[in-house]
């Protein structure tokens, strides 16, 4: 609570009086996490129509937000993937499948409308999730001084698309009546 408060410019009673204790102050930090995830999620699909449209621009979120906060980004998918569940007051994993879950139905409605190819959506949403995260922990460790503006659409780009090429088309096989 010390570091927290010499961080915030403020006094240790200050943050007890507004949080009561640590672990309250670290359950509001998760809360509000998922609350911002919440609600650009609805704002996203609200404004954008098509599921290419919305996934694209969560992504374009994500990665906006981890450019600002990369320690909220990293504190958030550490306690999503604790081994444990954390006494924090409420189904903070439930809330973080909801989110996820959010994003999976927008690959399989990409996929139903024909924009996305029939993947595994789960493996769609687990690659750019990953990727934020990568991101983020280069720039925390101090791999890389800033997460490069643009990135994100590479990403969209190599999640829907691919880095391959389309393969030729087999040759057809031969056949003895061709030869005559």
């Amino acid at each position: 609570m010390r570091e927290v408060a010499e961080h915030a410019g403020v006094t240790k009673p200050l943050i007890h009086y507004y949080f009561g204790s640590k672990e309250e102050l670290f359950a509001t930090l998760l809360r509000e996490s998922l609350t911002a995830c919440r609600a650009a999620q609805t704002e996203v699909q609200t404004q954008h129509s098509s599921p290419r449209e919305q996934l694209r621009a969560l992504l374009r979120w994500q990665f906006e937000r981890a450019r600002r906060t990369p320690e909220v980004v990293a504190f958030a998918h550490e306690v999503m993937n604790a081994p444990a569940p954390l006494p924090v007051g409420f189904d903070y994993r439930a809330e973080g499948r909801a989110l996820c879950a959010t994003y999976v139905q927008l690959v399989e409605a990409g996929q139903a409308q024909g924009e996305f190819r029939a993947v595994d959506p789960q493996a769609v949403v687990v690659m750019m999730a990953a990727t934020v995260r990568a991101y983020v922990s280069a720039v925390l460790s101090g791999d890389i001084e800033a997460i490069p503006d643009g990135v994100e659409d590479t990403v969209f780009d190599l999640v829907v698309h691919g880095v391959g090429m389309p393969a030729p088309a087999p040759a057809a096989p031969f056949r003895l009546e061709d030869a005559s």
